[in-house]
């Protein structure tokens, strides 16, 4: 049957019948737009949650590396601290050595045996001085 076959009144009923079952299509696609709408929102409020939680996991994550590097750095420099004082303590030890000798060969030839003693205890005292220097130069 065709729609113009039917009389007057089966045409409005029609008519009214497709045009409420178009009205209850419409609301029902509204009601669901509706729920992605609100389900897009939720997403996204997550996801911004999430990338404000990465960017603080990555500042500090930045923080840590920092720390480190300047940790490396600072062993870095202080072996480069310990090689040089290596270099120095054979020179010091030599040269107390050589002064010590000197001092030695010094009170020898003076021929006064009342000096040796004294003259050790400050050879010894000064030895001692200079150790002591040297240790706390040393100490990291």
């Amino acid at each position: 049957m065709e729609t113009s076959d039917l009389p007057d009144s089966e045409f409005k009923t029609l008519v009214l019948r497709i045009v409420s079952e178009l009205r209850g299509r419409v609301v029902e696609l509204g009601e669901n737009f509706n729920k992605e709408k609100g389900n897009i929102k939720v997403e996204i409020e997550s996801l911004k949650n999430n990338q404000s939680e990465m960017k603080k996991i990555l500042s500090k994550m930045k923080n840590i590396l920092q720390g480190i590097n300047s940790r490396v750095e600072e062993a870095k420099n202080q072996i480069h601290d310990l090689e040089y004082k290596k270099q120095i303590i054979p020179n010091q030890n030599s040269k107390n050595k050589k002064e010590s000798k000197k001092n030695e060969a010094s009170v020898e030839t003076s021929g006064t045996t009342s000096s040796i003693p004294t003259f050790t205890l400050w050879v010894c005292r000064k030895e001692n001085r200079e150790r002591k220097k040297l240790k706390t130069y040393l100490k990291i």
